[in-house]
C-alpha cells in the first residue's frame, strides 16, 4: 500500500485546492509513483513480461496491448505514458518512475479512474483503481504534456490500421490541431502495408496461380496524388497503357468452339463469368464456394466479414431463397455474370444475365421480387428497350431488370444495363468477338459437364482497369470514403451514440478534393458523388473528363512501372471452376507473365522440360509430395556448376553433369510425425517448433534430383567425399549400407565431431546424412527408414519401366507439367502443424483489431451495440476468426473475444476453425509453364461430413 500513501501526500503536498468551475479544462500530469491508488499495486516486476509466453501470444500483444484509463463518465479522459518515448512495449517492464498517468478533464474533484497496466506474467492486466481529491491551481501547465500523450496514444492505435482506424486518425490529427501542429506534416504516419497471409498461403498461392493473377492486375497498386493540387488536365490528353496486344492469330485459326449465346451481349471490356445451369450456382453457394476460395488459401484470418455475394444478392432484389432456387432451376438455361471491374466489396457495376425459353415470365418473376422491397418500380425506355427499376437513397437496394434478344438483364447500374443493351445490338463489341474468348472457350469446353463456372478477363478489361480513368477514380473513391469517415467520426465524436437522430448536411472542408454533397443519413453517410461506405459508386458511373495535375502524374508513374514489368504484349485470364460435393477444382490460364514475375526463377529452372506420370504420381504410403521438372541446360544450373566449381575445384570442370529433369522432396508415413501430432495436442502453443528444434535431424523428408547417368554421379559423390575429408579430416564417417541388396552410405560425425558440438546452442545426438546412388537419381535424407523406403520404391519403379519398355528418364514428355503437388490426408494435416504457431499468432491480432475501436464506441460515445454500430456505419462485421463473438468484460471495462480474450486477458483460442485444410482429404496441384505464361490446375477433395 506505499503508492497509496506516498501518492496521496506527494499530490496534497505540491497542490493546493482552488475555485474551479466545472466547464473549465484541467490537464493533469502525475508521475505514477504519485498517482494516489485505492485499488490494487502499480507493477513494478523486473522481468518483462515477455518471460514464459508463447511467441504468437507475445507478437500479438506487441502490436495490441496499450494501457488504458477508464472513468465512469465522459467528463474525463486518461492515457499512460511510458518515459521519453511515450510508449510501451510489452518487451520489458513498467518504470513507475519514468511513468505518467495523463488526464484531460471538465469534472469536479475528487475523480475516480482505473488504470489497466501490464501485469507481472501476463495472465491479465493488473487493474489499479485510483482518486484525485484536488487539483493543483496551475493545471494548464500540464497541457502539453497530456496532449502529447493523446497524440502518442492514439498514434498507436490508428498504426494498427484495423478496423475503425479513422477514429483513431481523427482523434490523433485533434490532438496535433491543439498542439499547434499542422495535420498535413503528419499525413504520411498512418501509411501502413500489412502482409496477412501465412508462408504456407503464400507457397499455395504459388502453386495455384493466383499470384500471376495478382502480378497482372496490380490492383494493390493505389496512386499516391497530392490532394491540395488545383491544376488540371484532360483526362483524354493522359496517356494509358500502350503495350501490344497478343497475337491470337495461328492459335485459333482453325479453332470453332461453341460459344455462350450470352456472350454476344457482354461488353468486351467486361469481367464475364459463365455458368451453365441455375443448378451450378446453387451447388458452389451450397459448397460454400465463396468462403473456400478465401479459406484454403488462409486468407479468412482477418477481423471483418464482408459476404460479398450476399450484398449483391440483396442489392438486385434477387433473393436465393426455396421459391428463386425453383423458379430458377425451371426457367433459367444457362447464366452469367458480368462486371465492370473486380472492386466487387467496395462497389461495382454488375449485371446477371438470364438465358431462359421465357423471357416475359422471367421478367415477370423478377419484378414480383421487386415487391418485396416496399419500393415503387419506375419503367423507361434505354436503347429502345422497355427497363423496370427500384432503388433507394443509400443504393442498398438498386435494380434494374430488362429484355434483349430473349434473354433477361438484371442490373444493379443503369449504365451498365445501356452498354448491355447496346453489345445486344451490335453497337459495342461483345465478349464474344474477343480472339481470347475463342482461345479460351476451346480450351475449356463449353460441352464439359463438370464445369460450374468459366470466368474471362479479356484484353480490353485488363487495359481498362489499368488505364488513367480507373485508376484515379479509384484513388478518388478512396479519398472519398476517407473524407465520410473523418465527416462519420467527427459527428460521433461531438455527439456520441445521438449523433444519427436525424438527416442533415455535413460540413465540408476539404482543399483540392470535391467529394460532392455530403449528407448524414439515418442509416449511412452519404456522398452525392461517390455513394456510401457500404457501396461506393461504381468507377463506370464517375464522370471524370478533367482530372489534377498530380493525378495525371501519379498515374503516369504507375504507368511506367507497370509497362516496364512486361515483355512484348500482355494478355488475358482465364478461370474454370468445378464445384460439387466436397469439391473444389479450378483450371487457370495466365499468359504472358511478367518479366519481373514470382515465377521466372521456376520458369527459367524448369525450362522446356515437362514431368512424366510416374514422377507426378502418389504412391500408396506417400503423404506429401512436391516435384518441379529441372533443365539441365538453364541459366541457373549453370551458376550452380560454376559456384560449386569455384568452391571445390577438385569436383571437377563439370561437377553438375549427371544432372537429370527433375527433382522432388516428398514424405511418407512415419513415426516421426505421429509423435509430432502427440506434441501439438499438448497445452503449449511452442510444442510444435519445440519438437522440430529438438527432433530435426530425424525428419523423414527425402529429397531426389533425377540422373541422366550413375557413373558420373558416382564420380562426382566420390570427389565430395574426397574434398570434404581434406577440407574437415576426422569429422565425418563414411559407411556404407544396403538394404535388400540395394547399397546406401551413412555420413555420420566422429567421435570428434560430436564433442565440438557439446555445448552449443543446438546439441545434436548422433547426426547423419543418409545418400544413394540409384540408377535413376541421387537420394539424400536425414532419416534413415526414410531412404530406405524410398531406394526401395525407386528399384521397384525401375523395374516396372524396364518391363514396359519405358525410357528410364523420361523427362522430356511434353504432356506433364513444370511442377506439381499433392498431399493426402496425413500429410495435410503435418502442414497444418508446422503453421500452427505462425497462424495463431495471425488469428488472435485479427481478432484484437476489432476491440479497440469498439472500446471507443463503448467508453468515449456510450454506444452500447457497438459490434451492431461497425456493421452499419463503416460497413463491415467484426468478426473473431475462431468463430467466437465479442462480449463486454464489466470487470475489465473492454470488449473481448470469446476464443481469444482481449490483450489485457488473453485466451489461447486455437480451434480447428483456423486451419483452414483441416476439412480436406487430399489436395493436387500441377503447374505448367507455356508460351511465355503459365497454367495452373489444382484440386481439393473436402470431407463435408454429414
Amino acid at each position: 500500500m506505499r503508492f497509496k500513501f506516498r501518492g496521496m501526500l506527494s499530490l496534497l503536498s505540491c497542490t493546493t485546492l482552488c475555485g474551479f468551475a466545472q466547464s473549465e479544462e484541467i490537464f493533469l500530469y502525475i508521475p505514477l509513483n504519485d498517482v494516489p491508488v485505492i485499488q490494487g499495486e502499480v507493477p513494478t516486476s523486473d522481468t518483462g513480461v515477455w518471460d514464459g509466453m508463447p511467441a504468437p501470444q507475445r507478437r500479438a500483444l506487441a502490436e495490441h496491448f496499450q494501457p488504458y484509463v477508464i472513468f465512469d463518465n465522459r467528463e474525463s479522459e486518461g492515457w499512460i505514458t511510458f518515459g521519453d518515448n511515450q510508449r510501451w512495449m510489452p518487451r520489458r517492464p513498467i518504470n513507475p518512475s519514468m511513468a505518467h498517468l495523463a488526464i484531460r478533464t471538465n469534472a469536479e474533484p475528487p475523480i475516480e479512474g482505473r488504470m489497466l497496466l501490464p501485469s507481472d506474467g501476463w495472465e491479465k492486466a493488473a487493474v489499479v483503481g485510483f482518486r484525485i481529491e484536488s487539483f493543483p491551481d496551475n493545471a494548464a501547465a500540464a497541457r502539453e504534456s497530456v496532449l502529447e500523450a493523446k497524440l502518442q496514444h492514439h498514434e498507436r492505435l490508428a498504426w494498427i490500421n484495423g478496423t475503425g482506424s479513422s477514429w483513431f486518425r481523427y482523434q490523433a490529427a485533434e490532438a496535433w490541431r491543439e498542439l499547434g501542429r499542422e495535420e498535413a506534416e503528419e499525413r504520411d504516419r498512418f501509411r501502413r502495408t500489412t502482409d496477412s497471409q501465412s508462408e504456407i498461403a503464400k507457397s499455395m498461392e504459388m502453386m495455384a496461380g493466383g499470384r500471376a493473377v495478382a502480378e497482372n492486375l496490380a490492383l494493390d497498386e493505389v496512386l499516391q496524388a497530392d490532394a491540395a493540387s488545383t491544376e488540371t488536365v484532360r483526362l483524354e490528353d493522359v496517356q494509358g497503357v500502350t503495350i501490344p496486344e497478343y497475337d491470337w492469330g495461328d492459335e485459333i485459326e482453325s479453332l470453332s468452339p461453341q460459344k455462350d449465346a450470352l456472350a454476344e451481349l457482354i461488353p468486351a471490356d467486361c469481367l464475364a463469368v459463365f455458368l451453365p445451369s441455375f443448378s451450378a450456382l446453387k451447388v458452389a453457394v451450397d459448397e460454400g464456394l465463396e468462403t473456400e476460395l478465401t479459406e484454403w488459401t488462409m486468407s479468412s484470418i482477418r477481423p471483418t466479414d464482408q459476404s460479398v455475394f450476399s450484398w449483391y444478392e440483396r442489392q438486385l432484389a434477387l433473393p436465393l431463397n426455396e421459391f428463386t432456387s425453383r423458379l430458377g432451376e425451371y426457367m433459367i438455361t444457362r447464366m452469367a455474370v458480368c462486371a465492370e471491374d473486380p472492386f466487387f466489396p467496395t462497389g461495382t457495376s454488375i449485371a446477371v444475365l438470364f438465358e431462359t425459353e421465357s423471357a416475359e415470365g422471367l421478367e415477370a418473376a423478377v419484378l414480383t421480387q421487386y415487391g418485396i422491397t416496399s419500393l415503387t418500380a419506375e419503367v423507361s425506355e434505354v436503347e429502345g428497350f422497355v427497363v423496370h427499376s427500384v432503388r433507394n437513397e443509400d443504393r442498398s437496394v438498386c435494380s434494374h431488370v430488362g429484355v434483349a434478344e430473349g434473354h433477361v438483364i438484371v442490373s444493379n447500374s443503369p449504365d451498365l444495363m445501356e452498354r448491355i443493351l447496346k453489345t445486344a445490338k451490335g453497337e459495342e463489341p461483345s465478349v464474344s468477338d474477343t480472339p481470347e474468348y475463342t482461345f479460351f472457350r476451346d480450351r475449356y469446353s463449353k460441352d464439359d459437364e463438370e464445369e460450374t463456372a468459366l470466368v474471362v478477363l479479356t484484353d480490353a478489361a485488363i487495359r481498362k482497369w489499368t488505364g488513367p480513368k480507373w485508376r484515379i477514380a479509384a484513388s478518388r473513391r478512396t479519398r472519398a470514403a476517407a473524407v465520410m469517415l473523418n465527416l462519420l467520426t467527427a459527428e460521433l465524436d461531438a455527439k456520441g451514440s445521438e449523433f444519427a437522430t436525424e438527416e442533415k448536411p455535413l460540413d465540408l472542408k476539404q482543399d483540392g478534393f470535391d467529394p460532392g454533397r455530403v449528407r448524414l443519413l439515418k442509416t449511412a453517410i452519404a456522398s452525392s458523388i461517390y455513394g456510401t461506405l457500404s457501396f461506393l459508386t461504381p468507377v463506370a458511373e464517375l464522370e471524370l473528363d478533367e482530372v489534377t495535375k498530380s493525378e495525371a502524374d501519379a498515374y503516369s508513374q504507375f504507368r511506367r512501372r507497370y509497362e516496364g514489368r512486361w515483355q512484348g504484349v500482355f494478355d488475358p485470364i482465364a478461370l474454370k471452376l468445378d464445384v460439387g460435393k466436397g469439391k473444389l477444382a479450378a483450371d487457370l490460364t495466365v499468359r504472358p507473365l511478367m518479366v519481373r514475375s514470382d515465377y521466372r526463377w521456376s520458369m527459367e529452372l524448369a525450362g522446356s522440360r515437362r514431368l512424366t506420370e510416374n514422377r507426378t504420381s502418389m504412391q500408396e504410403n506417400t503423404i506429401g509430395r512436391y516435384v518441379m521438372a529441372l533443365d539441365p541446360e538453364s541459366r541457373w544450373i549453370g551458376q550452380a556448376t560454376g559456384f560449386a566449381t569455384s568452391m571445390a575445384p577438385t569436383l571437377g570442370a563439370n561437377p553438375l553433369n549427371w544432372v537429370g529433369g527433375w527433382i522432388s522432396i516428398e514424405t511418407e508415413a512415419h513415426p516421426f510425425w505421429d509423435e509430432l501430432k502427440v506434441a501439438a495436442e499438448s497445452e503449449r502453443n511452442e510444442a510444435v517448433p519445440d519438437f522440430m528444434e529438438d527432433r530435426f535431424t530425424e525428419l523423414p523428408l527425402v529429397i531426389s534430383i533425377g540422373s541422366t547417368n550413375a557413373l558420373k554421379l558416382t564420380a562426382f559423390v566420390t570427389a565430395l567425399r574426397g574434398f570434404v575429408e581434406q577440407a574437415s579430416p576426422g569429422m565425418t564417417v563414411w559407411e556404407p549400407r544396403q538394404i535388400e541388396e540395394v547399397p546406401y552410405v551413412r555420413i555420420g560425425a566422429t567421435e570428434r565431431a560430436q564433442r565440438s558440438m557439446t555445448g552449443s546452442d543446438t546439441e545434436l545426438t548422433d547426426p547423419a546424412v543418409y545418400y544413394s546412388v540409384m540408377p535413376e537419381a541421387f537420394v539424400l535424407s536425414l532419416n534413415e527408414q526414410a531412404i530406405q523406403a524410398m531406394i526401395l520404391r525407386l528399384e521397384k519403379e525401375a523395374e516396372e519401366q524396364a518391363e514396359n519398355a519405358k525410357d528410364a528418364e523420361g523427362s522430356h514428355s511434353a504432356d506433364g507439367p513444370s511442377m506439381a503437388f499433392a498431399a493426402r490426408r496425413a500429410g495435410i494435416e503435418i502442414m497444418a502443424l508446422a503453421g500452427r504457431a505462425e497462424m495463431l499468432g495471425k488469428a488472435q491480432s485479427a481478432a484484437w483489431a476489432n476491440i479497440h475501436i469498439l472500446n471507443a464506441l463503448r467508453r468515449d460515445c456510450g454506444v452500447e451495440d457497438a459490434v451492431g454500430f461497425v456493421e452499419q456505419w463503416w460497413g463491415e462485421r467484426p468478426v473473431s476468426p475462431g468463430g467466437g463473438s465479442y462480449v463486454w468484460n464489466n470487470e475489465l471495462q473492454t470488449w473481448e473475444s470469446t476464443d481469444f480474450g482481449s490483450p489485457w486477458s488473453p485466451k489461447s483460442g486455437w480451434s480447428e476453425r483456423l486451419t483452414p485444410l483441416s476439412d480436406i482429404e487430399h489436395m493436387d496441384f500441377a503447374l505448367t509453364f507455356e508460351e511465355n505464361g503459365l497454367r495452373a490446375e489444382g484440386s481439393l477433395m473436402v470431407d463435408k461430413g454429414e
